[in-house]
């Protein structure tokens, strides 16, 4: 489930951005330790903030499977892969910044995320409110080789994964499940979320600047449920919303990659790290099955 990935992630980093600088006088291995110290403290709080806020109201029980390969259209499966690029990337520059050579971070990046990540598929597979889903578990697990391959071969030039969010109104519909406020449907509500991949168009014809990209996208509308509309409310009553179309959409954009940007200043280079990740606003063709075509001029 991408919602508990992305609010543990959050707390993580919260954590590990906090690494400061050391100066020379520091040894490497003293910078390397306060690393790996960070880490354990983020993962830790991470941890600790998902048992209360998922794992609590349900009970344990034998480890057990789920599949939900056929959920929502794809959408949490792209969740699960853009959410353990970004862990990768996080945990590898991290590390490359504090005396690790690249291939040490790279390392490092993959050995984290993909604990961490593991750590929760496991936890899923003992609560009787989901199972381990090796669907879940491969998408992890190519989000963090994408980002290990990019982070190592930064001469592949290979897009950027991104996220956007454009607000929609079915979350009224299903706010318990959808979310009923602007930070939890961000995390929640699949309606509202695209993921893209940022290519720079300079490696298409010389001359044009390195920041420009082309932007493609994928993203879904109609979802109310994971595998369809129809749903009991807690009265148990049946919820038939059958007539909300479920489609995917592709969608092709241009971008700006923020970290090809000629910055000099630090705090800039560093704002410029933890929103890399955000698709900035531009003009969208929006191509949804059974729909026609749809321009807009500003997509979010």
């Amino acid at each position: 489930m991408t919602v508990k990935k992305i609010f543990t992630l959050c707390c993580c980093l919260f954590i590990l951005h906090k690494v400061p600088a050391q100066n020379d006088s520091t040894s490497v291995f003293a910078q390397q330790k306060l690393v790996w110290a960070a880490t354990g403290v983020g993962f830790s709080i991470g941890f600790t903030s998902l048992y209360q806020a998922w794992y609590k109201p349900y009970s344990r029980e034998g480890f057990s499977f789920f599949d939900d390969s056929n959920e929502w259209l794809g959408m949490d499966k792209i969740g699960h892969f853009g959410t353990s690029w970004f862990l990768h990337r996080t945990l590898a520059e991290l590390a490359s910044n504090n005396h690790f050579s690249r291939k040490q971070a790279n390392r490092y990046g993959i050995i984290s995320a993909t604990a961490f990540m593991s750590a929760i598929e496991v936890m899923d597979g003992f609560s009787s409110g989901w199972g381990f889903s090796w669907s879940d578990y491969a998408a992890n697990i190519a989000g963090i080789a994408y980002s290990s391959l990019q982070f190592q071969h930064p001469q592949l030039h290979l897009p950027i994964v991104k996220y956007s969010w454009q607000p929609g109104d079915l979350y009224a519909i299903r706010p318990e499940l959808l979310g009923n406020s602007i930070p939890s449907r961000m995390l929640k509500n699949y309606n509202e979320q695209t993921y893209w991949l940022s290519m720079p168009v300079d490696l298409l014809s010389e001359g044009l600047p390195a920041w420009l990209c082309l932007s493609f996208g994928y993203g879904a509308s109609g979802l109310l449920g994971g595998r369809d509309n129809v749903w009991l409310d807690e009265s148990g009553t049946t919820m038939d919303y059958s007539h909300v179309k479920r489609r995917s959409m592709l969608k092709f954009s241009f971008d700006v990659d923020l970290g090809a940007l000629p910055l000099r200043k630090k705090w800039q280079k560093n704002l410029i790290r933890w929103v890399r990740w955000i698709k900035i606003p531009a003009p969208c063709l929006i191509i949804e099955h059974g729909k026609t075509p749809n321009w807009q001029a500003i997509y979010w």
